[in-house]
């Protein structure tokens, strides 16, 4: 009896441990039970139940993690100068060796020349792999690209290595310098490093050929891209994060925007070379177009302000002084100096009193009828023998009403210096009138006679006439000074 009862509890025993060995066996590990959850029942055959990926891959002799980097840029857009940014469209290739994962039940596909074979998985791999994590020090921000689906994909190798594809944006800030504006270089760089891993556990490294690649038909508006790029590794022990003194790895990639002249030529010089031009023309108006004059002169004043302000409205307030606000200003002073011009010649103007200002425009008058005489009598010179009953009247026609009396005509030999009397004034008042047209010593004379021509010259008429040569010479001078300065320093890379 006793017998029979001890073979029961042994049977009874084998079939608890039996029991317990198919427990564990069927139950899941935590890994495989949130794989299981999410639908993705194919990792399980990738993933082991001891794969932990908050881990970094291990390596040999405790090594940093490889991990290799290589940029194809497809599209650069937004470059906005006051916000000091711009947006790129980028493809980020990664490739590390993880050697952790289960790759004998995957099925792979041939590789090209000189490649392993590979398997192609979908962007929701990453959550259950350790992945690397580089940031852009600099990126104001970023994000994959997403439309009908994410544009991110992993690629294994039977190698046990993994290769990571993403296609982001991201907004790049840049410490843009504005010395040179609209002529300037701007060298903008972009920053890659792992957040949280020092050299030592995690070590980026660019690709050996061709690490950096672009869009041959990528096409800026404003700048022109220097191609090739230059890419480099910059190790440092400054860290932003707080960590303390730790080894940090960059990738650092440099982007050289020269800004396109043509634009601001079009909408900038040329617009404001025409305006300071048409200012110029107030010289000759004179004095009696007083409200045109002062109506030309303001309105080119404001004109070039308006244009200015519109430039100025997509820079940054910077503190220098800019090659653009060079040239404002130096268009700015060469219409307040006509305009100044214009007061100086009417302050003089206004120093002659009344009853000279009136006989003065009265021999203004009659000089050009000596003119207009000389002329006709030239012409009657030149009919020679032909009857000169009609040609005498036609060119002879000259009727001027002037102190309520008739001008007299009187045939002047035109190579004759003397001028004619054209006026009942006494001879007295002649005399005296013609002596105060020379120069008083000590005092600044405002009209005289030229003694070669004997022409009375008037200081303010002079001005004018001078003004008509001395600021377009002044201008072109300004031009010559400004632009090879300016493209000098450029080529130079100064600011």
């Amino acid at each position: 009896m006793t017998g029979y009862l001890g073979d029961a509890f042994l049977l009874c025993l084998c079939m608890v441990v039996e029991c317990l060995g198919q427990s564990e066996t069927t139950t899941p590990c935590p890994v495989h039970q949130d794989i299981q959850n999410t639908g993705h029942t194919f990792l399980a055959n990738i993933i082991p139940c001891s794969y932990i990926k908050e881990y970094r891959p291990p390596t040999r002799d405790n090594r940093p993690v490889n991990v290799v980097f290589t940029l194809y840029i497809q599209d650069i857009n937004s470059f906005n100068a006051a916000d000091m940014d711009f947006r790129m469209e980028l493809f980020l290739h990664m490739t590390w060796v993880d050697t952790r994962l289960n790759l004998s039940n995957l099925v792979f596909l041939p590789g090209c020349a000189n490649e392993n074979k590979y398997i192609t998985l979908p962007s929701y791999v990453m959550e259950y792999i350790w992945t690397p994590d580089p940031y852009v020090t600099n990126a104001k921000d970023a994000a994959i690209t997403t439309l009908t689906t994410t544009y991110s994909s992993i690629t294994i190798y039977d190698n046990h290595t993994i290769r990571s594809s993403s296609r982001l944006s991201s907004t790049i800030g840049c410490q843009m310098e504005f010395h040179g504006y609209p002529m300037d270089i701007q060298k903008c760089n972009m920053i890659m490093q792992s957040f949280m891993y020092s050299s030592n556990e995690v070590e980026f490294n660019w690709r050996k050929w061709s690490p950096v690649m672009i869009n041959k038909d990528l096409r800026l508006l404003q700048f022109k891209l220097k191609n090739p790029m230059n890419n480099y590794i910059r190790n440092s022990s400054y860290d932003e994060l707080g960590h303390g003194e730790r080894q940090v790895r960059q990738l650092v990639l440099e982007l050289e925007f020269s800004r396109a002249i043509g634009h601001h030529l079009v909408q900038t010089f040329v617009p404001s070379f025409l305006v300071v031009c048409l200012s110029w023309f107030s010289f000759w108006l004179g004095l009696d177009a007083i409200p045109g004059r002062v109506t030309l002169l303001v309105t080119s004043l404001l004109t070039l302000t308006t244009l200015f302000t519109g430039i100025k409205e997509g820079l940054p307030p910077v503190a220098y002084v800019k090659a653009i606000d060079v040239w404002m200003a130096g268009c700015m002073v060469f219409i307040f100096a006509a305009l100044g011009e214009f007061v100086i010649v009417r302050w003089l103007n206004m120093r002659r009193p009344p009853k000279q200002r009136h006989a003065d425009d009265r021999y203004d008058r009659r000089r050009g009828s000596v003119k207009q005489f000389t002329v006709m009598s030239n012409k009657i010179s030149d009919i020679g023998d032909k009857p000169l009953s009609s040609q005498f009247r036609k060119l002879t026609n000259i009727e001027t009403q002037e102190n309520g009396g008739m001008m007299r005509v009187m045939t002047v030999n035109p190579s004759s210096p003397v001028m004619p009397e054209w006026d009942s004034e006494p001879s007295k008042n002649r005399h005296r009138n013609h002596t105060k047209l020379h120069q008083t010593p000590g005092r600044l004379s405002l009209k005289w006679v030229d003694p070669q021509t004997g022409e009375k010259k008037f200081l303010w008429k002079e001005i004018d006439k001078a003004s008509r040569i001395v600021f377009p010479l002044m201008f072109l001078f300004f031009m010559i000074i400004y632009f090879p300065i300016l493209i000098f320093r450029i080529f130079q890379g100064g600011k």
